[in-house]
């Protein structure tokens, strides 16, 4: 399905997939404020139903929490006691308590479908970045959502390591919108440039120049605002295309849109990238970049101009 992927500012800021728990990574300043911590509701008959076990024995896993990581991804927290949500301080893990963490991404297909999808788990010390299945959402991590799960095991970590196994679906309270921190880059929408992927266009609202020794640049765009001291990880997606002496040669694609980390270069490009400079003043720098290549089977289409900060580099 082709067409313009809908980011707000408000929400643009994703779930980012690392190979242990993600460095935590900043919403845009131009989020609303959060919404205050409701109490874990009290479950009912009607609330759908995990099946769930704990080492073999049934267990329950009535809490659920949703909460924004960044961009379009959700965190959801479920457990058999009384879960709270980021930033409430937490509390003490009662004897015999569980709960995973699993991190739910609306992934882009080559082809430009959509599918959410669970593509990290953290249980018991033990954490996994993959594609783990594919899910069902019915709202979001702001106000609540119902998620259907897929049949999912987890092994956690230690000497007794714990196997908790799940499947079927679970209604998670919503966490409201991420507090904006000190800090955080202001959202800058690239209206000049225009970046497609698989059909889809994404709104580029975070650009900049890395500028390293020896001629290298890196052209960095990101769905989420970032900054030459902080570029967030949890994104939608972020493409950085790196030139040497002026030839780009090769690009790198990252976000929860994609299950995996990819790097390619444009050997078979249909449009050979095209890259000019302007002369930095002011500490930015004006960027002309257009290619047309497929990016490990996506593909991209890119072009355009840029206004951006020049960011130094060791």
């Amino acid at each position: 399905m082709r067409g313009v992927l809908a980011l707000g500012l408000s929400t643009v800021a994703l779930t980012g997939c690392g190979g242990s728990t993600p460095p935590a990574d900043s919403p845009p300043t131009a989020a609303p404020a959060p919404s205050p911590a409701q109490p874990a509701p009290t479950p009912t008959e009607d609330d759908p139903k995990l099946a769930a076990s704990l080492d073999g024995a049934a267990a329950e896993l009535k809490f659920a929490v949703a909460s924004s990581p960044g961009g379009s991804a959700i965190e959801l927290r479920v457990g058999n006691y009384d879960i709270g949500c980021p930033g409430d301080g937490g509390g003490m893990v009662p004897d015999g308590g569980a709960s995973v963490t699993l991190t739910l991404a609306p992934t882009l297909s080559k082809d430009g479908q959509r599918d959410w999808r669970v593509v990290y788990s953290s249980f018991d010390g033990s954490s996994r970045q993959s594609d783990q299945g594919s899910v069902t959402v019915k709202g979001d991590a702001t106000k609540g959502a119902i998620v259907t799960l897929p049949k999912l095991e987890f092994v956690g970590a230690g000497e007794k390591p714990r196997t908790l196994t799940l499947s079927g679906a679970t209604r998670a309270r919503g966490c409201g919108a991420p507090a904006p921190r000190d800090g955080d880059p202001a959202p800058a929408l690239q209206d000049h440039f225009t970046l497609t992927i698989a059909g889809q266009t994404l709104p580029i609202v975070g650009a900049l120049l890395e500028r390293r020794a020896g001629g290298e640049d890196t052209l960095v765009l990101s769905t989420s605002p970032l900054s030459c001291e902080r570029q967030p990880w949890n994104v939608d997606a972020i493409l950085a295309v790196t030139a040497r002496k002026g030839a780009p040669d090769s690009a790198f694609l990252r976000g929860a849109l994609f299950t995996a980390q990819m790097s390619a270069g444009f050997g078979s490009a249909q449009t050979p990238p095209k890259w000019t400079l302007g002369k930095e003043r002011d500490g930015r720098v004006e960027v002309t970049f257009a290619a047309k290549w497929e990016h490990t089977g996506y593909p991209i289409d890119a072009s355009g101009k840029l206004d951006v900060p020049a960011c130094t580099k060791d």
